[in-house]
């Protein structure tokens, strides 16, 4: 969206028009791991998931505490939310 203070003339928005392009959409894999009782980490469903929502959907957990937690190493109900796979020992 381009925003203007003064009228535009036709060469501009003719090169305005023809330098267009789409953001470009990224999307982060949520590899999310359960947490035992003696701190072995075992990924949920075998698999990253492949969208927040996803993960959100599956989990009951909403969105932003995904977003809030991932790469935090902190517990959140027995599991561990990151942005890659993590060595499982």
């Amino acid at each position: 969206m381009y925003l203007f203070s003064k009228e535009v003339s036709l060469d501009l928005k003719s090169e305005l028009l023809n330098n267009t392009f789409k953001a470009p959409y990224v999307r982060t894999e949520i590899w999310v791991y359960k947490v035992d009782d003696i701190g072995k980490l075992s990924l949920i469903p075998n698999q990253p998931f492949k969208t927040k929502r996803e993960a959100s959907s599956v989990l009951g957990i909403d969105n932003t505490v995904i977003t809030r937690l991932m790469d935090s190493s902190e517990v959140y109900k027995g599991l561990l939310i990151y942005s890659s796979p993590q060595h499982l020992d």
